[in-house]
């Protein structure tokens, strides 16, 4: 064994004592945007507009799911990817794996770090 050899093996291990020994998990994450909907006319949507009455009209609210009972875990020293096609929602997570730009959102499950409840 070198000096070389040595020295690595000690970098290596304070490298290693240093790094944070965090375990992310996310758990039931689910999404949605809480929106209404146009107004929609009780019996259909070509009513003639002549006979409309105010009771006629209805709001209703639909919630437009953006993630659905998501769940995984990042572990330290590793590399995770979070792939999907555009519009999947892999931004959306990221924003509630970091409790970033969450105003207009309806969030619920759980996010830990460490086994602690960060959500």
């Amino acid at each position: 064994m070198t000096l070389a050899d040595s020295v690595s093996d000690i970098d290596k291990s304070f490298i290693e004592e240093m790094r944070p020994k965090m375990l992310l998990t996310w758990h039931d994450v689910s999404v949605a945007d809480g929106k209404e909907a146009e107004s929609i006319e009780k019996g259909g949507l070509f009513r003639s507009c002549c006979t409309k009455k105010v009771s006629d009209i209805e709001r209703l609210s639909v919630e437009k799911r953006i993630l659905d009972n998501v769940f995984g875990l990042a572990r330290p020293g590793e590399v995770t990817a979070i792939i999907g096609p555009s519009g999947a929602g892999k931004t959306t997570l990221l924003n509630v794996l970091t409790k970033r730009n969450l105003a207009n959102l309806k969030t619920s499950g759980s996010v830990k770090v460490r086994s602690n409840e960060n959500f």
